[in-house]
């Protein structure tokens, strides 16, 4: 009985010892990719980025040789990259000269080639696009870290979008300096745009923990309107996200709270994704000359995540809505966030909930073409609030399961509307402490709450 007792001992020892290392290697999986984001969101100019991207992922996996092909910005010209013994040679190769030994650039996902030179190739993409290829050759495959291809699997898609912005920006750029000589008035607008890259790239610095280093906290003003915005975390490295975005017309702002699935590496990576992609698709609508949409944007968010082929069990929901601070018009819609929000009467004392349906942002596509978002319009007053949340605040309970409740959290708001709201968000904090009597809680927090002054 001892001598099996005894087996069991070193078996769960053995588990357990095993279960540490994995979370170490995760632990360090993330913050390797947090420093490396961190970086490539602070490069500019494509030649710069293409050789950051380069030097990090050799010297990652070990590489002897690793060779990049991408696209520039001529047709028919690719610029060829070689890292080696620590220095990067670069040369350009037209189509023609493309042969077999650059079929990587083609590839659709990341292969391992056990031959002789033993070799990995990536392929980096931006929606179906070509941008680049990888091929690494290695000594030999056998100490290859399994966790280091997954990794490759990630920076791909990230790797594919900061390197078309790059070339986008080169090319806007270029066309605007020509402009530059002609109008005196561009010169203006090329100032108004290096600003808001200043501003999108302060936005995006990372400080050592991934939710302060890309979730912007703290109070933000437009006209008689004041947002406040705060984070708190759990135990794990979560998928809460949230943002507000001011658009060129001064007079509409943009803002919306996400929940992204899952914890860790793929949860991380995506809200990158989110941020640049709605700051994309709000750029893009502007350029167009069109009215915000809550609902076309949600469906465009939808198709620029099924491009970049993630998990199919990684999902987002997200609750999106723009608000015109002339009209006091506030236009929602909801893509699977399940809190819904609430809307602080301040004249009446009362709070009222939203319920709109809407399915989350998925890689399933499910019904993608046939579903269609709801838009629904309302009125701030003078005095109204207006809140989000995410499930973290809703569903922490206490020792008997009872959850904290959208109930709790609408009397605890209308008790404290004249409190401001960085006080409200710390006295919701400690109803759910003395609710759960916690001081940790076991999800994300997200608020972010709008008020009209006048």
């Amino acid at each position: 009985m001892n001598e099996q007792y005894s087996q069991f001992i070193l078996e769960e020892n053995k588990y357990l010892k095993g279960a540490v290392e994995k979370l170490h290697m995760e632990n360090d999986t993330v913050l390797l990719l947090i420093e490396f984001l961190e970086l490539l969101l602070k490069t500019k100019g494509i030649e710069k980025v293409t050789r950051l991207v380069i030097k990090h992922l050799s010297e990652l996996l070990g590489a002897k040789r690793t060779m990049l092909i991408r696209k520039e910005s001529m047709e028919g010209l690719y610029a060829r990259y070689i890292y080696e013994d620590g220095e990067t040679k670069k040369i350009n190769l037209m189509r023609t000269e493309l042969g077999k030994d650059y079929f990587f650039l083609y590839v659709e996902k990341v292969y391992v080639i056990n031959e002789t030179p033993a070799s990995i190739v990536m392929p980096i993409k931006y929606i179906g696009e070509n941008i680049a290829g990888m091929r690494f050759e290695l000594d030999s495959l056998d100490e290859l870290e399994p966790h280091k291809i997954e990794i490759l699997k990630r920076y791909g898609p990230i790797c594919g979008l900061v390197m078309k912005n790059q070339i986008l920006l080169e090319e806007v750029m270029s066309e605007k300096q020509v402009m530059l000589e002609k109008n005196a008035i561009i010169n203006e607008e090329k100032k108004i745009i290096l600003e808001q890259n200043k501003n999108s790239r302060r936005e995006l610095k990372l400080a050592q923990k991934i939710q302060k280093k890309i979730l912007p906290s703290g109070y933000i003003n437009f006209g008689d309107y004041t947002f406040y915005r705060n984070y708190k975390p759990s135990y794990y490295l979560g998928g809460d996200f949230y943002d507000v975005i001011e658009c060129n017309d001064e007079n509409s702002i943009v803002f919306y709270m996400a929940d992204i699935s899952g914890h860790g590496v793929g949860a991380s990576l995506l809200t990158v994704f989110l941020k640049q992609t709605l700051k994309g698709l709000v750029k893009y609508y502007e350029k167009k000359g069109e009215r915000l949409v809550p609902s076309k944007v949600l469906k465009k968010l939808q198709k620029r995540f099924l491009d970049i082929e993630m998990d199919e069990e990684m999902y987002i929901g997200i609750f999106i809505g723009v608000i015109d601070i002339e009209s006091h018009t506030l236009t929602i819609s909801n893509a699977g966030h399940n809190v819904p929000p609430m809307h602080v009467k301040g004249f009446e004392r009362t709070v009222g909930t939203y319920e709109i349906s809407g399915l989350p942002i998925n890689g399933l596509g499910l019904d993608l073409f046939d579903f269609d978002y709801e838009d629904r319009e309302i009125y701030l007053e003078s005095g109204d609030s207006f809140i989000l949340l995410t499930d973290g605040a809703v569903e922490e309970r206490n020792a008997l399961g009872e959850e904290m409740g959208i109930e709790r959290l609408k009397s605890m708001f209308v008790r404290n509307k004249d409190m401001s709201l960085e006080e409200q968000f710390k006295i919701m904090l400690l109803e759910m402490s003395r609710h759960s009597r916690k001081s940790r809680f076991g999800d994300d927090i997200a608020f972010l709450a709008i008020h009209r002054e006048y």
